[in-house]
């Protein structure tokens, strides 16, 4: 799969608008994160579509484990 959203933009939208600032890898799990709650994963997707055009089912959302799983979500909701 070729990713449709650089890495770095991704981590740095993430921290910025969701994290306030908190630093994240892409190994990192999601649990570990102290400001991901549920109220980050909606924001998350909505922050998706707003940044990058990119829809997320909110069920596959739910699965993602790591930042990464949650960046591969990112990567495949962008329409060709």
């Amino acid at each position: 799969m070729a990713n449709k959203i650089d890495e770095q933009e991704f981590l740095d939208v993430v921290s910025a608008k969701i994290l306030g600032g908190e630093k994240i890898e892409m190994d990192e799990s999601l649990k570990d994160i102290k400001a991901w709650d549920s109220l980050s994963s909606v924001s998350f997707l909505a922050l998706m579509d707003v940044e990058f055009d990119s829809t997320i089912n909110p069920l596959e959302a739910r699965s993602a484990q790591t930042v990464r799983d949650a960046y591969e979500l990112a990567c495949e909701g962008v329409e060709d």
